[in-house]
């Protein structure tokens, strides 16, 4: 007993530290792209730094290594599938920054659970309770709020950022739900590894056929690539993974909302980027619905610990 309860004491500072890093990577990435960098660059070279580090790890341990080796083919073409949906997740995730604010983004991409419960509930049949709804509307009725609030504002391009990001939900359920069968079988770092790298191979193509390579900068911004590869995407993953062991799903989940409030508060206080009530007021609305529908999706069977977690 005594030693579950320190297990779930640093799972749940592991958990709180993983949510205080996963706050500064809108901001992080904002500062870069202020460079010149190319959104997709940065989307790639962040998948591409986090894919680097998780092979490392895998093809260094003989057992992790193995295990990779003799995973079903079934279950590594459904994790080819997830890592191209997580490098869709970025390359949506990413430019949305270049044209809305972070506020914005990192608001509307946090309705990920919505479109999770609903891609499960047209593809895998799953059932999801008529109480969640009331979540969903008031989550929905936040999205509206934003997107009537950010009408004249000064975002570069607010209506495509804001679009932008919505995506990046979608695309973060089709990981979720894609990446869910084939985590039964195989442990996390190998997960890894062959989510992270799919994505680098996805965005590099995208990147190249598009905007192609600017310079890297040196700096505290190329400090900040590593930053955002290492701590905010294999660092917050991996970490939030190992919390799920001993914390609920939704727990970890609803905690998890407070990413996007923390990086709009860094935002607001480096970039001068407006935060009022309209702001505030489509906070609360999208954070407390979406809270109140993992909590009644939740009980009694919860999402997957393996997939459950999605850091932006």
């Amino acid at each position: 007993m005594e030693h579950r309860k320190k297990s779930v004491a640093l799972a749940a500072l592991v958990m709180a530290i993983g949510t205080l890093i996963s706050a500064t990577t809108a901001p992080s990435m904002r500062f870069v792209l202020n460079t010149g960098m190319p959104p997709l660059q940065l989307a790639f070279l962040r998948a591409a730094f986090a894919a680097a580090g998780s092979l490392v790890i895998t093809l260094g341990t003989p057992a992790l290594r193995g295990e990779l080796r003799a995973l079903p083919r079934k279950s590594f073409a459904l994790l080819v599938l997830a890592g191209a949906m997580f490098g869709g997740h970025y390359a949506m995730w990413v430019p949305a920054l270049s044209y809305t604010t972070t506020f914005a983004a990192g608001m509307l991409a946090s309705v990920q659970p919505l479109f999770v419960f609903v891609g499960a509930w047209l593809l895998l049949h799953e059932r999801t309770p008529l109480k969640c709804l009331i979540g969903a509307g008031m989550a929905l009725l936040g999205v509206v709020l934003i997107g009537v609030g950010e009408m004249g504002g000064s975002a570069p391009n607010a209506l495509l950022g804001n679009m932008l990001a919505i995506g990046t939900a979608v695309f973060g359920a089709g990981y979720t739900i894609s990446a869910r069968k084939a985590r039964a079988h195989v442990s996390l770092m190998p997960f890894l590894a062959v989510l992270f790298t799919t994505a680098s191979v996805v965005l590099f193509a995208l990147t190249a056929a598009t905007t192609g390579f600017a310079p890297l900068p040196g700096g505290s911004a190329g400090g900040l690539l590593f930053w955002l590869g290492l701590a905010c995407t294999l660092g917050t993953h991996g970490g939030w993974n190992y919390a799920l062991r001993y914390i609920e799903t939704s727990t970890v989940a609803i905690v998890g909302l407070f990413e996007p409030v923390g990086a709009s508060l860094l935002s607001w206080a480096l970039f001068g980027e407006a935060l009022g009530w309209p702001q505030l007021l489509s906070a609360a609305l999208i954070v407390g619905g979406i809270a109140v529908y993992l909590y009644f999706a939740a009980a009694p069977r919860a999402v997957p610990a393996a997939s459950a977690v999605l850091s932006d």
